[in-house]
């Protein structure tokens, strides 16, 4: 039931992310993370979303180190 929210709330974290505005995205991924972990189900299946919660350190670490280098296109 919930699915079309999730998918839609991916796309809009992508582009986010895809116009600059990675704060703003790191927000939305974040909570959503976040509130997996505030249901039952996420609190049982704790180890379901290693995979979104590496992404997510990957993309902190990599938006810190590369977010303030001057790239001339």
């Amino acid at each position: 039931m919930l699915t079309p929210t999730f998918v839609m709330l991916s796309a809009i974290v992508a582009g986010l992310i895809v116009s600059k505005r990675e704060k703003l995205a790191l927000a939305i991924y974040s909570s959503l993370i976040l509130l997996w972990y505030v249901f039952d189900v996420g609190r049982d299946a704790y180890y379901f979303p290693w995979f979104h919660i590496t992404v997510l350190a990957l993309f902190i670490t990599f938006n810190v180190k590369y977010n303030n280098k001057i790239v001339f296109v």
